[in-house]
Order: C-alpha cells, then structure tokens, then sequence
C-alpha cells in the first residue's frame, strides 16, 4: 500500500516482483498471484515492460489481471498455502512475512483468516488491563456505596436530615406554591 500513488512506477514493480519472489521462497507457501506473479515464465523487464505500457496496448487476459491487483496506491499479491488456517505453522507464517519482508518503500499489509485472528489476539492483548480495570470498578463500585452507609441507628439518624435536605431540596422548585 502506497498512500502517495506510486505503485505502478517502474521502482515499485521491481520491489512488488522480488516480494512475490521471496513470498513463494518461503516454507508453506505453494503459491503467489498477482500483477507481478501472472506466470513464472515472465521476467522483470517484461513486468515492467507491461506497467510501462498503455492498457489499451496490452492483451486483454493481462490487461485484465493488472487492473484488477494493482493501482496506483495498491498492488495485491495473494500467498496460497495448504496450512490449516489459525494453526500454529499459519501464525508463524504470517509473522514471518510482517516481520522479515524484503524492504520496501511502502506498507506491506498481510490479510486472511489467520492474520485477523492474531491482530484480534494482539488487539485483546492490548486493551484487556484497561478493560479489566474497568470491570472491576463497576463492579467494586456498588459495594463501596454499601460500605458508605452508617453503621448504627445514631449515624444513621444524623445522616437522614441532610439526606432528606438535600431530596427537598432538590425538588422543591417542581412543587406548587400554595399560600
């Protein structure tokens, strides 16, 4: 992903093609697709050949592969691989890819069921002590008001003036006035 609009410069296909060459070098992955991996039979210079070329120029199987994984902000290379999805061998995939891609000059995003289920994980993870904390205030909240109450008939006795003082008071104004 590239926010400036730069994926289709020839810079970017070199990039987008030696990723799609490593992803398939990786164990467990059995396929890439993509704009730079249409064929295996298809060099660099002719993927740059086809990004440099108008899409009317180009056949129209290619022009439509193209089209439908790459524009200007994005190019799609989808990583097949026969590992269950969410297994132990998936996760490390997926790590692996966000971890030790080559470098780019844009943001490598790695979607599917297995990479939801970690950033999922990950976003639990993050805002489970703050959502813990907020649990247990509402629920320590309520005992801390019971805890409050006076502990014999004489506090209790004192605090009921001003308890009630304080009820009038606040709904007098919304009572008639009667002479």
């Amino acid at each position: 992903h590239d926010p400036q609009g730069r994926m289709r410069s020839p810079e970017s296909v070199v990039r987008a093609y030696d990723l799609a060459r490593w992803l398939a070098g990786l164990p467990g992955v059995s396929r890439v697709e993509g704009p730079v991996a249409l064929h295996p039979d298809i060099t660099l210079a002719q993927y740059r050949q086809i990004f440099a070329a108008a899409p009317g120029e180009l056949p129209p199987f290619i022009r439509d592969a193209v089209a439908q994984t790459a524009s200007q902000r994005l190019m799609v290379l989808v990583a097949s691989t026969p590992l269950r999805a969410g297994s132990t061998e998936a996760r490390e995939l997926v790590r692996t890819i966000r971890r030790t891609h080559p470098a780019v000059d844009v943001e490598v995003l790695v979607t599917g069921q297995t990479a939801l289920d970690l950033d999922l994980a990950e976003a639990i993870g993050r805002h489970a002590p703050l959502t813990v904390a907020v649990i247990m205030v509402a629920s320590v909240a309520p005992t801390m008001r019971k805890a409050a109450r006076p502990a014999n008939s004489w506090q209790a006795s004192q605090l009921a003036p001003m308890t009630n003082t304080t009820t009038t008071a606040i709904t007098r104004p919304s009572l008639p006035i009667c002479p």
